[in-house]
């Protein structure tokens, strides 16, 4: 256990080590919600509404490291995608603090070399550092809404709801040195969303079509029943690329449920190795991969997808939901027939499937 030395240690506290830090100017994320529509009926018992809703998601949180190598140039001097070698990173350098008393309990106090990728932050002192909740973060979302509604004589009510939209949000950094942040699909993006419901009163008991001749216990059985049918069809989720990973060309497979094993994306993968030379990795050329869909990018390489693609998406989710509702009345115990002195509760009994 290491004792708390608060600020005793001035500028050097916590020297050797990275850590977090939070945004002293924090501010409150905040949204802006506008929408705009028109509605049309199209006959007594039916109506179509079409409108246009957006959401702006405004100095959001985000995160950012800092203490990297701060020249990019001389980053992709150690980035074989850019001509370099990681080795220049990577050479180890006389440790300036090899057992300076600050740093004792870090690898800065007995290694007797640094790489020169270390020694060359800008505050080689330390490790990597975070700053928690900036205020640049940002998301977008636009939709298209179309919402269809209609009453029959017999008691059933049809409502139909399609949405077309597009979510975004800008969050976390692809290239921090360059102050190059990710923007790109949310993570819960979904294109198309179609909803229809139904509520229909079943015509049993009083007032229906049938058994409406019965009275007493046998009306209350009967009468006030009523079926809900819920369907919901929309599109999948678009999948998160993985971090060192650079998406080359189209590897959808169709989603076939019917196998053992579901694969949604040909894991046809080539690495770039530490020797700067490219080969297939072996589970791509046991699978039959002639070539590659992906390339998983060497060291000190910054990112440039967001971090997830529409390209690739997780399966459509498709849900139904069925209920069967009964309202009653029940007269509370003394009161007299007359409806005035009638006391009216809900008793509901639903049924999901």
């Amino acid at each position: 256990m290491l004792t708390p030395e608060g600020s005793s240690q001035g500028l050097l506290t916590f020297v050797g080590r990275g850590f977090n830090f939070v945004n002293a100017d924090f501010r409150l994320p905040y949204s802006d919600q506008f929408s705009f529509g028109i509605q049309r009926a199209l006959s007594a018992r039916a109506k179509l509404e079409i409108s246009y809703s957006a959401n702006r998601g405004k100095d959001l949180q985000n995160t950012k490291v800092y203490n990297d190598v701060e020249d990019a140039s001389f980053r992709d001097r150690c980035n074989f995608v850019l001509g370099g070698n990681p080795t220049y990173c990577d050479q180890g350098l006389a440790n300036p603090f090899r057992n300076v008393a600050p740093f004792d309990g870090t690898t800065y106090y007995t290694n007797t070399t640094v790489s020169r990728a270390n020694l060359l932050r800008p505050f080689p002192q330390f490790a990597a550092l975070t700053e928690y909740m900036r205020n640049d973060g940002l998301s977008w979302y636009n939709s298209l809404q179309a919402v269809f509604n209609a009453r029959t004589r017999k008691g059933i009510n049809l409502n139909a709801n399609y949405t077309f939209a597009k979510n975004m949000q800008r969050t976390g950094f692809l290239d921090p040195q360059k102050g190059v942040q990710q923007q790109g699909l949310y993570d819960w993006d979904k294109p198309h969303r179609f909803v229809t419901s139904m509520i229909s009163q079943l015509p049993f008991g009083r007032g229906k079509r049938w058994l409406n001749g019965s009275g007493g216990l046998a009306s209350r059985l009967v009468s006030g029943w009523e079926a809900n049918i819920i369907f919901q069809i929309s599109s999948g989720r678009p999948w998160g690329l993985p971090q060192n990973i650079m998406y080359l060309k189209d590897a959808r497979l169709p989603l076939d449920w019917s196998r053992d094993t579901i694969q949604a994306i040909q894991p046809c993968v080539n690495r770039w190795n530490e020797d700067n030379t490219i080969t297939m990795m072996p589970f791509s050329k046991d699978y039959g991969c002639t070539e590659a869909n992906w390339l998983v990018v060497p060291r000190y390489n910054p990112r440039y997808a967001p971090n997830n693609d529409g390209r690739i998406r997780l399966q459509t989710v498709k849900m139904a939901d069925v209920s069967l509702n009964k309202v009653t009345k029940i007269d509370a115990p003394g009161d007299a027939a007359p409806a005035a002195k009638t006391r009216f509760s809900k008793v509901q009994m639903t049924l999901n499937a």
